[in-house]
């Protein structure tokens, strides 16, 4: 299963289980209208890229999906203890070695520095992190006969008709 919704919802579910002093959600439709107001910051969750490695040959195709997914981090502080330093520190012992569902452990690939906001004071930081999935074909089944009846027989009985 390579759903990628299931993926980013879990990583969303850990994330306010281990940081309940932060606001911890995906990441929203319009960010244009978004407005930090939690009073620690917050961690969005977004779905960056997937990369496909070349299918495996077997009856269908079978292909390892590596799943990008960006933690942006906003906060109104950089160096205390609800700062974004102290913040991407968690993160980081987090996510190293988290399973997503349907996934491998995740590991670190990026992080940056986004900028500030000048007006409204808010640091933000983007923690680029990866896992693993496979990306399995969708077959149809076929409409087979399906198995009626059995009859059992011993070795020296003979073979029934039907």
């Amino acid at each position: 299963m390579s759903a990628t919704q299931p993926i980013l919802n879990d990583i969303a579910q850990y994330l306010k289980e281990n940081l309940p002093e932060w606001d911890v959600e995906l990441f929203p439709n319009n960010p244009g209208t978004y407005s930090l107001s939690h009073i620690n910051g917050a961690v969005l969750i977004s779905y960056l890229a997937s990369k496909f490695e070349k299918p495996r040959t077997t009856e269908a195709v079978l292909q390892t999906r590596h799943v990008q997914v960006a933690l942006t981090v906003l906060t109104r502080d950089l160096h205390d203890d609800e700062g974004a330093l102290n913040l991407l520190d968690k993160l980081r012992l987090l996510m190293v070695g988290f399973r997503p569902v349907n996934c491998t452990e995740c590991w670190l690939v990026d992080e940056f520095f986004n900028g500030t906001d000048e007006e409204t004071g808010i640091w933000q930081y983007q923690l680029i992190l990866q896992t693993e999935t496979q990306q399995v074909q969708q077959i149809q089944t076929q409409d087979l006969p399906k198995f009626v009846t059995a009859h059992l027989r011993r070795a020296d009985q003979s073979v029934r008709p039907d």
